[in-house]
């Protein structure tokens, strides 16, 4: 009974927030690697696992159609447990915030706590605000980190990056999700204005992310080789086949195109890692 509680809360995708956060601390940055780092990091663990729960929990009817295999449609657990599941495990992401002793991060894990909640009782169903959201947690995790170390101006320009590409993820995923999300009311722009214009929507921010990029570069805020290798290995791709699909008038693969943005999202943390390193010292635990 013990693997659908694991299951509900993604861990991979917990165990990747924490890894971010973990990069938002220490990128580029050489600092002792206290225990108040350490309840802060693993704070972040918890509080996305609350958000998946709770998400689980207020779309069942909707995962019955879009994703009939999790945890919840499939009767592996109740909603009652699932909803009393999601609450100790927020009860744990906020203690452990609160035993950071830092007062930002206190205040950001309290603030995407709350977000994620109103996200999946009620946002979700509101037009690209959902989708904001999740672009939003996704992204803040760097920030999050970076406020435990002081180092936010190190990671500012991943921030960005990963706010986008999780903004085009959940734009590619409202494809995917289009006969759910009628069922349950949720207004995305697939279900709106169809599946075509959802990809022109994700074409337009897809080069506008590429012209930040570029802006970027001509700053001197990222060297050439980076800018080259994130558009690449991310931007391009993306422009090129949305561009190659809608010139065909046909519809993505939401599923795959949806699954290699997480992989995008690896390779632009590997590329920074490579381009700048990653330095720390362990001491004070």
């Amino acid at each position: 009974m013990i693997k659908p509680f694991i299951s509900i809360i993604r861990p991979w995708n917990c165990v990747f927030a924490l890894l971010t956060t973990f990069f938002g601390a220490f990128y580029m940055q050489s600092i002792s690697f206290t225990w108040q780092a350490c309840f802060g990091i693993i704070a972040v663990f918890f509080i996305s696992a609350t958000g998946y729960v709770v998400n689980d929990y207020c779309d069942i009817e909707i995962d019955k159609i879009n994703r009939p295999d999790r945890v919840l449609p499939r009767k592996l657990i109740t909603p009652e447990v699932a909803k009393k599941y999601g609450f100790y495990l927020l009860r744990a992401g906020i203690l452990c915030a609160v035993l950071s002793v830092n007062f930002y991060c206190i205040s950001l894990a309290a603030i995407n706590s709350t977000l994620l909640i109103w996200y999946a009782k009620k946002m979700k169903k509101v037009l690209l605000v959902g989708n904001l959201l999740v672009a939003w947690n996704a992204c803040s995790t760097f920030i999050y980190g970076s406020l435990l170390t002081e180092n936010f101006h190190n990671v500012i320009t991943i921030t960005v990056i990963a706010f986008f590409l999780t903004f085009i993820r959940e734009l590619i995923k409202s494809i995917e999700d289009i006969d759910g999300d009628k069922v349950g009311n949720v207004k995305s722009i697939a279900t709106l204005y169809g599946a075509s214009f959802t990809q022109k929507i994700v074409l337009i921010v897809s080069s506008i992310l590429l012209l930040i990029l570029i802006s970027l570069y001509l700053l001197k805020v990222i060297p050439f080789l980076l800018l080259c290798s994130l558009n690449v290995l991310s931007t391009i791709p993306i422009i090129i086949y949305m561009g190659y699909v809608l010139y065909k008038k046909a519809i993505v693969n939401a599923k795959s195109i949806s699954g290699a943005l997480k992989y995008m999202m690896i390779l632009v943390l590997i590329l920074f890692l490579c381009d700048r390193g990653l330095i720390f010292v362990y001491g004070g635990i």
